[in-house]
């Protein structure tokens, strides 16, 4: 089928483009594998970006309501769906496993896994991702296409909801263009249309359901072909399994508590080829701690480490305000402060904090260790490419088992407690 032509760049992404370069340098050189790998940084941060998905071009994903719903056919305990990687081995580099990080626009592990698609020109990555066809993974139904369009340039992309049955529900994200088909079904009227920002970006998304049976292997459209489209995303959520255990389970939606790694779904040939690319963007360094796919929910009640909300706020998307207090996705032994934009007053920008876990002590404490004790803790962190040290200390309490307080302290040590705030800390709500 033929394939509809994509928006073109603008000339500011380009330049962009050339700053996320430069970053990547120090990602290349960079020898602890694991930090740079998790960190897979989205494309809508003002700051220099490594290399990602453009995350700024994800709506939040609330529970589907297709018009088929009710019509699928019932999973039973069936677990192989998928006999088809959506994308050719040999059309991308690397997996990256759930629970990727990307302030602002990914302040929490993200829901899905990033096929990054090989570059025109490694040494050059400015230049881009080549384009590369993407297949139906297994026997589906296409229930609802989204649109993307980047207001500042008018590019568009596309999210592709599909599902084999009733209880499991799959997605891509950043499809670059779409068969004729599915095209001519994805026209107007939307079901919905609605504008919204992230970062420094602001889209138009536009929504419709439809029901579109598609064979295994069958082609819908392209992934890449231009230096934004770095990787195809793929998530699953499964109805069928327990709910992931959230300190707060009211702020998140039934399909965002049933997160399931993807590569479950597929037959085990596929499965096992794909799970050998879990790991660093560029495949270069593997994700070797269980489980190998990697973990979105990591809360634990009680303590500090997990998803914490700005104070006061009774929304859970867009994700730009909050917190994540969490390990990294590709060596989940180091640990990162995933910060969002309300840490601003204390002159903490939206990015990435990394630093060892001490298993004891009150510098670089376990945030699984950090309890509501009325003790203070202290951490020294490097830079998000994992090599400078921080010119600045982060200050944390849990001010109560769901309250939790965090400033930036001008310092290049911690030295000893006793610590204390100033006036421009920030509070954070389970």
């Amino acid at each position: 089928m033929a394939m509809m032509p994509r928006a073109s760049s603008g000339p500011m992404r380009t330049l962009l483009l050339v700053v996320a370069a430069f970053g990547l340098a120090f990602l290349a050189a960079c020898s602890d594998g694991g930090v740079d790998a998790g960190r897979e940084m989205s494309s809508s941060e003002p700051a220099p970006a490594a290399p990602s998905e453009t995350a700024e071009s994800e709506a939040p994903l609330p529970d589907q309501t297709e018009d088929v719903s009710g019509k699928l056919p019932n999973c039973g305990s069936e677990s192989e769906f998928f006999s088809v990687s959506p994308v050719a081995m040999s059309d991308f580099m690397g997996l990256v496993p759930l629970g990727n990080l990307a302030p602002p626009s990914h302040v929490f592990p993200t829901d899905h896994l990033y096929f990054h698609i090989n570059r025109i020109d490694r040494s050059q990555w400015y230049l881009g991702t080549v384009e590369v066809p993407v297949v139906s993974p297994g026997d589906v139904w296409v229930t609802e296409i989204r649109s993307t369009r980047h207001l500042s340039d008018g590019r568009t992309d596309y999210d592709i909801h599909f599902a084999p049955c009733e209880e499991l529900r799959a997605f891509f994200i950043h499809v670059s263009s779409l068969t004729d088909e599915l095209r001519e079904r994805f026209s107007p009227p939307y079901d919905q249309c609605h504008d919204q920002s992230t970062g420094d970006f602001q889209y138009e998304y536009c929504i419709k359901t439809m029901d579109v049976k598609l064979s295994a292997g069958e082609l819908i459209g392209t992934a890449g072909g231009d230096e934004w489209q770095n990787a195809l995303d793929l998530g699953v959520s499964d109805l069928r399994s327990d709910p992931d255990p959230y300190a707060q389970p009211s702020r998140w939606t039934d399909r965002t508590r049933h997160i399931a790694c993807p590569l479950d779904y597929f037959t085990a040939d596929v499965r096992d080829a794909l799970r050998a690319k879990l790991g660093r963007h560029d495949g270069t360094v593997s994700r070797t701690a269980p489980p190998a796919c990697g973990d979105v929910e990591q809360d634990e009640p009680g303590t500090a480490q997990g998803v914490w909300f700005a104070k006061g706020s009774t929304h859970t998307y867009p994700e730009d305000p909050h917190l994540s207090l969490v390990h990294d996705n590709v060596d989940p032994s180091i640990a990162v402060f995933s910060v969002g934009t309300s840490m601003a007053a204390s002159g903490l920008p939206a990015d990435l904090y990394y630093f060892d876990p001490a298993d004891s002590g009150q510098v670089n404490g376990d945030f699984k260790n950090v309890e509501a004790n009325g003790t203070f803790y202290c951490y020294e962190t490097r830079d998000r490419f994992g090599e400078a040290p921080a010119p600045f200390v982060i200050l944390l309490q849990m001010t109560s088992p769901t309250t939790l307080r965090m400033e930036r302290l001008d310092s290049t040590s911690c030295g000893e407690d006793p610590w204390q705030f100033s006036s421009t800390y920030a509070d954070y709500d389970r």
